[in-house]
């Protein structure tokens, strides 16, 4: 039988919603709910209750109201906007449940190498582990070794979500069965309706994805890319949400080469560097792993966006060359990791 909630805890919950600026139309205004929560305490437990029962996720509450943001100054294209979701205050109640249930269901089956949206981790917590061990990687071998960071992005991680996909894996994850058949009406027959510059759009029905911004919808991310690294060990790989960082020490002695640039003139090494071979190390073996999990689970790796970084305190300076997709990814000397900027010499100097 599925779970069933109480009216006390219906309330507790409605008295800690977050202030909203705005309201939706099928919403309360947050004064107005403030007041009259004891009234609205038995009803919402009521037609709760009934959703669990029935395995019938509301259906107003499915809708979403997005409004675009911009990413980059003046954007021409879809992919230089944002959405900016809303759904229903009720809506985020009821997740707050069913998120619970699902997370006391898998929580020990979820990658540990995921920072976010996970209760006691966050971006600060994952900056700090993936430094630390950065560290202690160079401290095994410190004159004769280098630490291979890939980043990887994904494009519309949420958008391109594989519903089907995501239910099969919230049950081998171990999601109670009672909630599967509520969780697949939570993510059937989703609408959407477009806000911009007071204007509004109809709703539209959605083909597939995942809701970006809902509780739900973030923890079917988090299963739904669970697996998407399971190549790297646990202690290298960082996960944050769908930001991906995978870590390679590599043992130099004996690897560097003279780079043939009489066979290629190669526009990505030093005339006076040498070359690290990258079938000589395990990362390029990652990304083909990360590759081909992308491929199967229907979703895009934005080659544009993955790239690497090398740290390292051997005095030889080298190149090496990673592809993911057949594209070369570019090797950076700074990024800016979840707000933090981290430069290749780990220095504090930016």
């Amino acid at each position: 039988q599925p779970p069933q909630v109480e009216e006390y805890m219906v309330h507790q919950r409605l008295n800690s919603l977050k202030k909203t600026k705005s309201t939706l139309p099928i919403d309360i205004p947050e004064k107005l709910r403030r007041a009259c929560s004891v009234e609205l305490t038995t009803p919402l437990t009521n037609i709760i209750n009934s959703s669990l029962y029935q395995s019938q996720y509301p259906k107003l509450w499915q809708h979403e109201w997005v409004t675009p943001a911009p990413k980059v100054t003046n954007p021409k294209v879809i992919k230089d906007l944002r959405k900016i979701l809303c759904t229903s205050d009720f809506s985020k109640l009821y997740e707050g449940f069913l998120k619970d249930w699902i997370v006391e269901d898998i929580y020990h089956n979820l990658d540990i190498g995921q920072y976010g949206g996970r209760v006691g981790t966050g971006t600060e917590h994952m900056i700090v582990c993936l430094l630390d061990r950065i560290l202690k990687l160079l401290d095994r071998h410190p004159d004769k070794s280098a630490v291979i960071a890939a980043s990887l992005d994904w494009t519309a991680a949420f958008d391109r979500q594989d519903p089907t996909l995501a239910i099969k894996k919230f049950i081998e994850l171990g999601v109670r069965p009672s909630l599967i058949p509520l969780l697949i009406s939570y993510l059937s027959d989703r609408k959407m309706k477009v806000r911009f510059n007071g204007e509004e759009s109809d709703f539209l029905g959605l083909v597939g994805g995942g809701p970006q911004g809902t509780l739900i919808g973030q923890l079917e991310y988090l299963v739904f890319s669970n697996d998407n690294a399971d190549i790297v060990s646990a202690d290298d790989r960082y996960k944050y949400i769908d930001d991906l960082t995978v870590l390679q020490l590599v043992c130099l002695s004996g690897l560097l080469t003279e780079y043939n640039f009489t066979e290629h003139v190669a526009s990505d090494i030093g005339l006076g560097q040498t070359f690290l071979p990258a079938d000589s190390y395990s990362s390029q073996d990652h990304l083909n792993y990360i590759s081909n999990w992308s491929t199967e689970n229907l979703v895009k790796l934005n080659e544009d966006k993955c790239n690497y970084m090398v740290f390292s305190r051997a005095k030889e300076d080298f190149a090496t060359r990673l592809t993911i997709n057949n594209c070369k990814l570019d090797r950076i000397s700074v990024t800016k990791i979840l707000g933090v900027w981290v430069s290749e010499d780990l220095s504090w100097d930016r």
